[in-house]
C-alpha cells in the first residue's frame, strides 16, 4: 500500500513538473504568438528505452608536466643544434665518399683517393683579376669592387 502511495505521488510530481514547463513557456514575450503552439510537454522525452548516452575521451590528457629551465641560451641550443645536423650529414657525405664502388658491368674497383668534399668555390686568375664562376661579380686582386 505504501508502495503504491509513493508510485502515485512521483507520478503526480512528475505530470505537474511537465504543465509548468507549458506554463513557461505561455507567458514569454514573442512577435509571432503560434511559435510556441506546436510545443508538447509530452514529446519532451521519448527516448527513454534505448541506452544512455556514454561520454567517451577521444583524446588523453598527459598527466602534470614539469616545466625545466634551460642553462643554455634558446640561440646557442639552436646553433648547437643547427652544428650538429651540418656535421652528421658531412660524416655521412664522407662515409659514402670513401667506400669502395664496385661497376657491375665491368667488375672495377674503384677506390676513393682519400679527398674531403669542400663545400668551397674554386677561383680562377686572370690578369690580376680573380673570378669566381658560380656569382657574377668579379673582384680586383686589392679587394676592391669592379663592376
Amino acid at each position: 500500500v505504501y508502495f503504491e502511495q509513493v508510485f502515485d505521488s512521483n507520478l503526480f510530481f512528475f505530470l505537474s513538473l511537465n504543465v509548468l514547463k507549458a506554463d513557461f513557456l505561455k507567458g514569454l514575450p514573442v512577435y509571432n504568438k503560434t511559435n510556441f503552439s506546436r510545443f508538447h510537454a509530452d514529446s519532451v522525452c521519448k527516448a527513454s528505452n534505448r541506452r544512455p548516452s556514454v561520454y567517451l575521451p577521444t583524446r588523453e590528457y598527459p598527466s602534470e608536466q614539469i616545466i625545466v629551465t634551460e642553462k643554455t641560451n634558446i640561440l646557442l641550443r639552436y646553433l648547437h643544434q643547427q652544428w650538429d645536423k651540418k656535421a652528421s650529414v658531412h660524416q655521412a657525405l664522407i662515409g659514402q665518399s670513401k667506400h669502395m664502388l664496385m661497376d657491375k658491368s665491368t667488375h672495377i674497383k674503384i677506390q676513393n683517393t682519400g679527398k674531403e668534399m669542400h663545400n668551397k668555390r674554386k677561383r680562377m686568375q686572370m690578369k690580376g683579376l680573380l673570378f669566381y664562376p658560380a656569382s657574377c661579380r668579379v673582384w680586383l686582386s686589392c679587394g676592391t669592387k669592379h663592376k
